[in-house]
């Protein structure tokens, strides 16, 4: 049992570790839509409407903001710092920017500005305790995906623990909820590659370009 639990999990490991060059930010999509015949062919544009999608939806951002700004070299940890902590501190995305571009981490702009962040939950403040920016950037994530999807952060840990990212994460709780199934089922069939995203999609009546509405409804509802 151990040993197919660690089969598992390395599977998942593997299929959702971002690439080396994953910070470079590229929004010329060729394939948009899915094809059964390519059922993974969209999967790209779905990951990336979706991870754009929920920072949008989370910091109350306009989709399009995002994706000029991802276009423009913003990482996704940095569009989490400069917009979604914007809104939650009250302080301003340019003052936010500004003093990211006389640091040399998040965390040390963060403190340049005497920035109070107790709100946010103590696994933000243990990565800024510690200087660790990608910490803090999968702490506001949580935040954002645990008040907007209703689901506790222990949930949301299981499935960080199988390798996914804010993506997966996103889709695979939107598609739980569709569906009545556990997120980590519906994970666990891409992963395997019993699945592509598109495919479940495609199955659930859902454009790819639908995403990111999807994601924004959640995020509206009581």
């Amino acid at each position: 049992m151990k040993s197919a639990l660690f089969g598992l999990c390395l599977a998942m490991s593997l299929i959702f570790s971002p690439p080396a060059q994953a910070n470079v930010s590229c929004h010329c999509f060729k394939q948009r839509t899915f094809e059964p015949v390519r059922p993974d062919s969209a999967d790209p544009y779905i990951l990336a409407t979706a991870r754009n999608g929920l920072v949008a939806a989370a910091s109350g951002t306009q989709k399009s903001s995002v994706v000029r700004a991802r276009m423009t070299g913003a990482t996704e940890s940095d569009l989490w710092f400069s917009l979604f902590l914007a809104a939650r501190t009250g302080t301003s995305a340019k003052t936010l920017k500004g003093a990211r571009a006389g640091s040399i981490s998040w965390a040390e702009a963060l403190d340049s500005l005497q920035l109070s962040t107790e709100n946010l939950g103590p696994a933000f403040e243990a990565a800024r305790r510690t200087g660790d920016d990608k910490g803090m950037s999968l702490a506001l994530a949580d935040l954002a995906l645990a008040q907007g999807f209703k689901v506790d952060i222990e949930s949301l840990e299981k499935l960080r623990a199988a390798g996914a990212g804010n993506a997966e994460i996103a889709l695979s709780l939107l598609l739980a909820e569709r569906t009545g199934r556990q997120p980590e089922a519906v994970l666990e069939d891409v992963a395997l590659k019993r699945k592509t995203w598109g495919s479940l999609l495609f199955s659930e009546g859902i454009a790819p370009e639908s995403v990111s509405d999807l994601i924004a409804d959640v995020f509206k509802s009581p």
